[in-house]
């Protein structure tokens, strides 16, 4: 089965030291990173839950259809693959987020590298990422143009509302 031989051993990228792909032994500094992305949040006005974080990233670095990287220090990239209706699978890099004195290093160039080598190695004929994060314009500007310079283009618009 093509999902479950998703992770390539080792990944590619110009800071393979510093970046792996995440382990059990991982969740608290990975809730810990976390929660730092939920305090830059400023649009969704939702509170963070460690409980639920442990939860989902517990589940996440043991599924065979999800990437999770770890960046040292302070990052994180969660990557899916899905086999919907489609003939080849697609990738989606679900969350990226650098904690900011991580940022400038070259950190997230080799996350989002590391889970295009990812998708591409498990059989994916396209990766999407989008630009949610509602940290900030200036965030999600570097996200799109991050993902622009590993050959990604813009593919519509991606809307939000609060419905509950």
């Amino acid at each position: 089965d093509r999902l479950a031989a998703a992770e390539p051993e080792p990944l590619l990228t110009p800071m393979t030291d510093a970046i792996r792909v995440a382990t059990q032994d991982d969740i608290p500094a990975l809730i810990d990173i976390a929660r730092r992305f939920a305090d830059e949040i400023t649009l969704y006005g939702i509170e963070f839950s460690a409980l639920h974080a442990r939860e989902y990233l517990s589940l996440a670095v043991d599924h065979p259809e999800v990437l999770v990287l770890i960046g040292e220090p302070g990052a994180i990239l969660i990557a899916t693959l899905t086999q919907d209706f489609m003939a080849e699978p697609f990738a989606y890099v679900e969350k990226l987020y650098v904690t900011p004195e991580a940022r400038g290093i070259g950190m997230a160039y080799g996350l989002a590298q590391g889970a295009i080598e990812w998708a591409r190695a498990a059989g994916a004929s396209h990766v999407f990422a989008t630009a949610t994060a509602g940290i900030s314009d200036e965030i999600n500007d570097a996200y799109t143009r991050l993902f622009s310079k590993l050959g990604l283009k813009p593919c519509g618009p991606v809307l939000f509302g609060r419905i509950g």
